[in-house]
């Protein structure tokens, strides 16, 4: 590029720069009349059409809409997607992130999504329900583990097993190759921990591989001396007992004894006052009894 086409390229900048700044300066400056109003639309329809976006950019949407009604040049300004993409963005900031986001996008023109998303009645941007997308989605993208991460784990796990067999031989204990499928790990069993994160460990008689679930208690699990978790032997890792909240429900329950000396109507206020928390008048009015107290003493 020689110094003259520079020169020529740097005049047309500078030009396409002066007047956007009119337009802007006009912008800010309204007449009442309606003649400058004409003119200056007859101007704007003579611009290139990348000024009349960025113009069009500054103005609010709803005037984009009434001023499509005018002539074809706001209507074919109003048609444009890049606008309402900018729109979109300054209505609902985030949202437009994620649609952004998405590898191979939505089918949809913003111009059409911008009028959905506005039907709904969803004028502007709920900062809290924003939150809480991004928060699940996080939760979403965590618990789902890739196939690429679930095959490095399990390349990982062979190649412990393998260099656990390998340092176990060496010392003279060998351990089989291939784990003994109808092998029941019992109290007699010697595990052998893995060099690997979390609770991992290979059998030294069965070869079988041992790994704690997150929260599911193994199968050889057995209950702690006070009876309220379940031990593994061979982790040392506690897991909640299932029936440890029934349990504390059943004892919870109030246990009512008959007594012999009461009437049954005098024992079941009894049972009221005790279970409910009533008071001898309380437990009358319930039963409908009203002014007959002989049966409640």
């Amino acid at each position: 590029m020689t110094g003259l086409d520079q020169e020529l390229l740097e005049e047309e900048d500078e030009e396409l720069l002066l007047a956007l700044e009119e337009s802007l300066k006009r912008g800010g400056k309204r007449s009442n009349t309606g003649l400058h109003e004409t003119h200056a639309s007859s101007q704007l329809v003579r611009w290139p059409q990348e000024v009349r976006l960025c113009v069009a950019s500054f103005l609010p949407w709803s005037e984009i809409v009434a001023y499509s009604l005018l002539c074809r040049a706001w209507r074919a300004l109003e048609l444009e997607d890049t606008l309402w993409q900018v729109y979109f963005a300054a209505t609902w900031p985030r949202l437009a992130e994620r649609r952004e986001a998405v590898p191979d996008g939505y089918p949809q023109p913003w111009r059409v999504l911008f009028r959905a998303q506005w039907a709904k009645g969803n004028h502007t941007e709920d900062a809290l329900e924003e939150d809480w997308l991004d928060f699940r989605a996080a939760q979403g993208l965590k618990s789902k583990p890739t196939d690429s991460s679930t095959g490095s784990r399990h390349l990982k796990i062979q190649e412990a097993l393998q260099q656990c067999r390998e340092d176990l031989q060496q010392v003279g204990l060998r351990v089989p190759a291939e784990a003994d499928a109808n092998h029941t790990c019992d109290r007699l069993c010697r595990f052998h921990r893995l060099h690997l994160e979390g609770d991992a460990f290979l059998c030294e008689v069965s070869g079988v591989l041992h790994q704690c679930a997150p929260s599911t208690p193994c199968a050889s699990c057995v209950p702690s001396a006070d009876d309220c978790f379940l031990v593994c032997p061979v982790s040392g890792r506690c897991f909640p007992k299932v029936n440890t909240v029934n349990e504390e429900a059943t004892e919870a329950v109030p246990c009512h004894d008959w007594d012999p000396e009461l009437s049954a109507a005098q024992q079941v206020g009894r049972w009221f006052e005790q279970g409910y928390f009533m008071s001898e008048e309380q437990a009358r009015s319930a039963f409908g009894l009203g002014g007959r107290c002989s049966c409640l003493n």
